[in-house]
């Protein structure tokens, strides 16, 4: 589960983008968030604005301060968007969970940039999460310090793939494989070894990885 906004209605939030001019409607806050319109109608029902819609609207430029309690000004003296033009702003989350188990963003904020034609062409963007990897267990497809993006929708194991897990208040990656007794949680460095677990209901899932990337600098 991605942790909703504090203190911030799904209401708040669509008067405010109107009132700063930055929509006229609820299809454009779709468009704006790169979401279908069902996902947002999902999160107008519930009245609670996902923490992925914060980082992506900071991302366009928006201050957090305003968007959250309408203070000071809609976006710093000067700045402009950093992400537009067919370009989606994709949240990075705590690998860490906070202490009720639900997956937080890091702080200070970041984001994942990629073009919608391909967080589209793998599926719904709106599911799509960041993180960082800390530790090598997946080493050599995944190291220490790449960038992984995790479609959350995708929660039914396949074999061979690698998948992003809650576990020990943590988000930790495995490959998944089956074996003797049932799904087996695969370290392919061998680091931290690999984990039995008697079927799929075990697991508490967080998606699919999808995307990785190192940053060589």
């Amino acid at each position: 589960m991605i942790k909703s906004v504090s203190g911030l209605s799904y209401d708040e939030l669509e008067t405010r983008l109107k009132d700063g001019l930055v929509i006229a409607n609820q299809s454009e806050l779709a468009r704006l968030l790169g979401l279908g319109k069902a996902a947002v109608s999902w999160s107008k029902r519930r009245g609670t604005v996902p923490w992925t819609w914060l980082h992506r609207l900071e991302g366009l430029g928006l201050r957090r301060s305003w968007l959250i309690r309408g203070e000071g000004t809609m976006r710093d003296m000067g700045s402009t968007p950093v992400l537009g033009l067919g370009i989606l702003s994709i949240p990075v989350m705590a690998s860490k969970l906070d202490s009720a188990g639900d997956i937080v963003p890091v702080e200070p904020a970041d984001v994942v940039g990629c073009s919608v034609s391909w967080a589209r062409s793998r599926g719904n963007e709106g599911d799509l999460i960041g993180m960082r990897i800390s530790g090598n267990e997946m080493s050599p497809e995944v190291k220490d310090g790449n960038t992984v993006i995790i479609d959350t929708s995708k929660l039914t194991p396949d074999p061979g793939r690698i998948y992003a897990f809650k576990m020990y208040g943590h988000i930790v990656i495995r490959q998944v494989t089956l074996g003797s007794t049932g799904i087996r949680l695969v370290s392919l460095s061998g680091a931290g070894g690999d984990i039995e677990v008697g079927d799929t209901g075990a697991l508490d899932f967080v998606g699919k990885v999808i995307w990785s990337c190192r940053d060589h600098t």
